[in-house]
């Protein structure tokens, strides 16, 4: 089911946790832009152009909320300033009880991998968890494809040809000097 993740109570889309059973529920998620605009600026980005999300929901003795993130963004080089396009592609697991621990001895998982979290009122809501996942997925330091990066190291003083570290000036005026025979 196609769902926007806005109603008329704010951005989310609450699921009750009582009615998710063991067959796998799916909801796909298409943020308007008046959600992307506010994600944009929470997290500092220049545009969201798109940002869909599918979800499968299902429980055993815990629930697991499995899914995938796609969005295109527009994101600012660190190197060079542009403004430039990306594609992120995101996959993500996380696992829901009511407190946030495991209810029997009987489920096997690797803590180390996936936190399990707390139901807020025995409820999801599926708009926290887009816009958590989508906040991991943001790289870094956004760089623009094909751009280089060359770093010159302030405490390099060896010869070079660029006249970029700061005696590179005094280096010339000692070559200059080599030349020029003093006569007594």
């Amino acid at each position: 089911m196609k769902k926007s993740i806005c109603d008329k109570e704010g951005w989310h889309h609450l699921i009750d946790a009582r009615t998710i059973q063991e067959k796998p529920q799916h909801f796909l998620l298409t943020a308007t832009a008046a959600e992307r605009q506010a994600l944009a600026q929470e997290f500092d980005v220049p545009d969201i152009l798109s940002l869909t999300a599918d979800i499968l929901l299902f429980r055993d003795d815990i629930i697991h909320l499995e899914g995938s993130i796609q969005a295109e963004i527009k994101q600012q080089c660190v190197v060079t300033n542009e403004i430039f396009s990306t594609a992120l592609d995101n996959s993500f697991v996380v696992f829901f009880t009511e407190g946030g621990t495991i209810p029997s001895d009987e489920v096997v998982l690797n803590l180390d991998e996936e936190p399990i979290e707390p139901l807020t009122k025995g409820k999801i809501n599926l708009w926290e968890v887009l816009r958590e996942q989508f906040g991991l997925a943001l790289p870094l330091f956004p760089k623009k494809t094909q751009t280089p990066f060359e770093y010159h190291d302030p405490q390099n003083t060896q010869d070079d040809d660029t006249g970029t570290h700061p005696f590179s000036a005094l280096k010339h005026l000692l070559d200059s000097k080599k030349k020029i025979i003093i006569k007594p």
